[in-house]
């Protein structure tokens, strides 16, 4: 619009310096508006990169902040966790120990521990009472056995009681058969005699 209206008008009145001129001045004014325009635009931008640079920074710093949270709580998490879980078997190996101190003080085979989870804790106390079971049923077969023996030897001693009471009431029968043998023996030993002198004196 502005080559038509002035410089257009000069280049056609043969006015060809004071075209350049004009047409030197607008090109002029229009490079500084184009340069006023970039650097408006180079301004903007750099504006708007450290709106981001601050924001992303800000960003940066609370994402870091986020995980060096996340991380304590994970650590405490576990660590409470940890510590729930050792003196979950702190106790069950306490109940263990006290059970078997007990058996071994007290010699009392039908003590049992109950089992409340099915951890290996659970199933060593489980393998624990089974031990318990088989060995009580042991000691309870070595008592029958015990008990049968004792029983066996009783019979045994009655038994020879009576066997001596026999001999000794045969070797008093035969003591007597023999006393009476004897006398016998001493009567028949008369009758000779006095058979011998009665058939002297006829």
């Amino acid at each position: 619009g502005v080559v038509k209206k002035l410089v257009l008008p000069k280049s056609l009145d043969d006015e060809k310096e004071a075209a350049r001129s004009l047409m030197a001045l607008r090109g002029t004014q229009a490079g500084n508006t184009a340069l006023a325009g970039f650097d408006e635009h180079i301004a903007l931008n750099t504006k708007n990169a450290e709106t981001t640079a601050s924001e992303a920074f800000a960003s940066a710093a609370l994402g870091r902040s986020i995980s060096l949270i996340s991380i304590l709580a994970g650590v405490a998490a576990v660590s409470v966790a940890g510590i729930l879980l050792l003196r979950s078997i702190n106790r069950s190996l306490g109940s263990i120990r006290s059970m078997v101190s007990r058996i071994e003080s007290d010699l009392d085979f039908t003590t049992r521990l109950e089992v409340n989870r099915m951890d290996e804790i659970g199933h060593t106390t489980q393998c624990l009472n089974r031990l318990l079971d088989r060995l009580q049923n042991s000691l309870k077969h070595i008592a029958t056995g015990a008990q049968s023996v004792t029983q066996a030897a009783t019979l045994m001693v009655t038994t020879s009681n009576e066997v001596s009471t026999a001999s000794q009431l045969q070797s008093e029968a035969a003591s007597s058969m023999a006393a009476t043998v004897e006398e016998m023996t001493v009567s028949i030993n008369h009758v000779a005699d006095r058979a011998l002198e009665a058939s002297r004196i006829s």
